[in-house]
């Protein structure tokens, strides 16, 4: 496995180091878990962005649909 070497202050050291015993995993594995979430979060940005867009879309291609998607902008989407 590839080795990653990174540059750090003191108080991010000590951060990392906490939260890894907390957990009881490895820094590297925290920071792995910790860059995989990230990347799913930006992930589901781009997606509600691009749903948000598509809504967009259709509400200036059909407005009789803009009433019934303005309940439905936020439906399901603050777990997303």
């Amino acid at each position: 496995m590839p080795t990653i070497t990174l540059k750090a202050d003191e108080r991010f050291c000590n951060d990392l180091h906490e939260m890894a015993r907390e957990m009881q995993v490895s820094k590297s594995e925290l920071v792995r878990r910790a860059v995989n979430a990230y990347r799913d979060n930006l992930e589901r940005e781009h997606l509600r962005i691009a749903l948000q867009k598509a809504s967009y879309r259709v509400r200036r291609i059909d407005p009789d649909l803009s009433g019934e998607l303005d309940s439905l902008v936020s439906d399901g989407l603050e777990d997303a």
